[in-house]
């Protein structure tokens, strides 16, 4: 995971770490998926080597506080290129709304 994100654009992290904490401000649960299909609806043009470098930007987040892993079961990814596989879903913790409930882990 270190040698990924080493690799990784720049740019790319930084317009990906805007988009997953724009999905945090406005989704209370969210996956990896909402964050990449806002990052396409936003005509985002930089990319990476490798989307695998997308986990440590999680991990930041949540270190951040950010969000937290949901008490949640994984769902199957929508992204052609996962095939289904199941992904985490994400609890926000700056989500504006007020039906917050603790995070699971």
């Amino acid at each position: 995971m270190a040698l990924v994100e080493a690799c990784a654009n720049p740019e790319w992290v930084r317009e990906m770490t805007r988009c997953l904490i724009a999905i945090a401000r406005v989704m209370h649960f969210f996956t990896a998926d909402d964050v990449f299909r806002l990052a396409g609806d936003a005509g985002m043009v930089a990319t990476t080597r490798d989307r695998r470098a997308f986990g440590p930007i999680m991990l930041r987040a949540a270190r951040d506080r950010v969000c937290c892993k949901a008490n949640r079961l994984p769902v199957n990814s929508e992204r052609k290129s996962l095939h289904s596989s199941p992904i985490q879903v994400w609890q926000s913790l700056i989500y504006d709304g007020k039906d917050q409930e603790p995070c699971g882990g």
